[in-house]
Parts: structure tokens; sequence; C-alpha cells
């Protein structure tokens, strides 16, 4: 993988890492986005590519954090990215609802979770997407061809309720 640096390659001891020395981004920053009116299509461009889940942005300090996961749901959740990391964007978004979804931003039905996005400065987004995990369970994040950015884990199904029952 170009311009990846793995401590301990080049025979270098790695740094430290604590805190101080390793400032997270906010998430707003690292996701890529389509320069506006570039005529470049971002969300889903791609589907031939091996979908590619990134942890790294997830939100911490939500009503919905990654924190908060059960031992039961978390070794789902893993084996679920590893079994969606070997689709293309087509098998895991393009094909049906499962195992993944995109919904158009505008029409979500849950205030406070819209309001976590503008929070998170997400407000000028107009699509997110959703990975089904367990029956209620659902990864979130947003989707730039291949990879999927993981934002938030709702393990009650309250981000983007089904109208249907148990679901």
């Amino acid at each position: 993988m170009e311009g990846l640096a793995w401590p301990g390659r080049t025979g270098q001891a790695a740094a430290p890492r604590t805190p101080d020395h390793c400032p997270v981004p906010s998430a707003r920053s690292v996701i890529p986005r389509a320069a506006p009116g570039s005529g470049v299509v971002a969300v889903g461009a791609a589907t031939q590519g091996k979908v590619v889940v990134q942890l790294g942005r997830f939100d911490t300090g939500g009503p919905w954090c990654l924190t908060k996961i059960t031992q039961a749901d978390h070794l789902t959740l893993l084996n679920r990215i590893a079994a969606i990391e070997t689709m293309t964007v087509q098998q895991g978004f393009t094909y049906s609802d499962e195992p993944g979804k995109d919904y158009d931003l505008a029409a979500l039905p849950n205030r406070d979770a819209t309001e976590r996005l503008e929070e998170l400065e997400y407000d000028d987004e107009t699509q997110i997407s959703r990975m089904r995990v367990t029956g209620k369970g659902r990864l979130y994040g947003f989707r730039r061809d291949e990879r999927f950015y993981a934002l938030c884990w709702d393990p009650e199904h309250e981000i983007w309720p089904s109208k249907l029952r148990n679901t």
C-alpha cells in the first residue's frame, strides 16, 4: 500500500504514541469530498473495487458511540466488516438493501441524529450509508467510492428506523 508507513518495517523503532503526540484530526478533515462544480461523483462512483471500511473517524462523543457496543455485537461487527470487505461496492450497496444501503440525508427521520451530524459539520452531506450488522444493529457512515468511513454504531435501529416491526 503506497504511502503507508509501518513502524518497525525500516528497522527504526516507532515513536511513542500518546494523545499529546497523536492528535486525531476531525472526521470532517479526512473524508475526501468532490470539489463543487467539478462534475466528479464522489459517492458511489466506483462499483467494481472491494469495499474498505475505515474506522479511524468514528464519532466517539455522541449517543451512538462505538465504545458503547456490547462484546457480542463487537464480535459480530468485526465479522460483518470482514465479510463486507470481500465484496465489491456493487455487491455490498447496489444489488439490494443488504448488507449496505444508501439514504438521502435530507430524509433522515431522527432529529437527534440530524443535530449530531450538524455538530460534526456533516450537515452539507447529501447521502449517508449504512451496513446492517445484526437484526437491529447498523453501522452508519459516508461512502466515497470503495471507502466506507464509519461514523456511528446504532444498536437499536434508532437513526433510521424501519417501518417494519423488529427490523
